[in-house]
């Protein structure tokens, strides 16, 4: 099994927006490591599941702990909109592009347009 790519940070206690248009008292940060992205179709989507398998299991645990948790950007909002009491999220190092590969699709897509395609997340 691969490494866990996530940290959790208590000692962030307070959140402020860029604009600090608020000031709002959090229990912490969960941050991602950088995903390191194969080359091959097959490592991409395993590296991404990987990924989204992490960020299952933090919803499940905030479930069963009865927290809240909400995603961040870049704090630029002018309301408390993107910030909760309970634990963020810090979703920058989840922005990836990869390329899907043929087993990834429907058999009735032209194979003609896969070099096309892109899968692109930015962030959550």
């Amino acid at each position: 099994m691969p490494p866990n790519r996530r940290s959790f940070n208590s000692m962030i206690s307070r959140w402020k927006g860029a604009h600090q248009a608020y000031n709002q008292t959090i229990d912490g940060v969960h941050s991602f490591a950088a995903v390191d992205i194969p080359d091959d179709p097959v490592g991409q989507i395993d590296a991404y599941n990987q990924v989204t398998g992490e960020l299952q299991a933090l919803i499940a645990s905030a479930v069963a702990n009865g927290k809240t948790l909400r995603a961040h950007g870049s704090a630029w909002s002018l309301s408390k909109c993107c910030v909760t009491e309970h634990e963020l999220i810090n979703t920058a190092a989840l922005t990836i592009g990869l390329r899907p590969g043929p087993t990834h699709l429907d058999p009735a897509y032209p194979a003609a347009n896969l070099g096309k395609l892109r899968f692109l997340e930015c962030g959550v």
